[in-house]
């Protein structure tokens, strides 16, 4: 009995001394590295001309798919919205467009309703893609609303 704990003391300190040696060993020769000369994508941070997005859709009782996309920016920075709607049917094992809309607005804020007929048995969904510019640079949001049977 005497003897395993000796040996699990033994394992244990040799365990310890084995980690405390690697990581030193490593962190030294991360010393050693050299800068490599390296190009790096840059990095643009996300919503600069979006403030929010609001995206809306349903299905009435007697079959009309209703929907809306509310983007705004920012007043002073934001120039231009591009707002692109699609109506989608699931049919045959694929999404098909079958419907769509869009809006182009010179302000900060923009607005798009629309309303469409659908067919019965089907299940649908609504994207919405979203170009909000500053000039001529913009950024871009996707939506993809919840898939409604009807």
């Amino acid at each position: 009995m005497k003897g395993k704990r000796i040996v699990k003391g033994l394992a244990a300190t040799c365990l310890a001394i084995t980690v405390l040696l690697g990581s030193s060993t490593a962190v030294l020769g991360d010393a050693t590295l050299r800068n490599a000369n390296v190009t790096v994508a840059k990095i643009t941070p996300f919503m600069l001309y979006t403030n929010s997005t609001t995206t809306g859709f349903r299905i009435t009782s007697s079959g009309s798919a209703e929907g809306y996309a509310s983007v705004i920016g920012y007043n002073g920075t934001t120039t231009q919205i591009v707002i692109y709607l699609y109506l989608e049917k699931y049919a045959g094992g694929t999404w098909v467009i079958d419907g769509s809309w869009s809006s182009v607005t010179y302000s900060y804020r923009a607005l798009l309703n629309f309303s469409d007929t659908v067919t019965h048995g089907y299940t649908y969904r609504l994207r919405g893609f979203y170009y909000v510019y500053s000039g001529p640079a913009y950024e871009r949001t996707n939506v993809t609303s919840v898939s409604q049977y009807y």
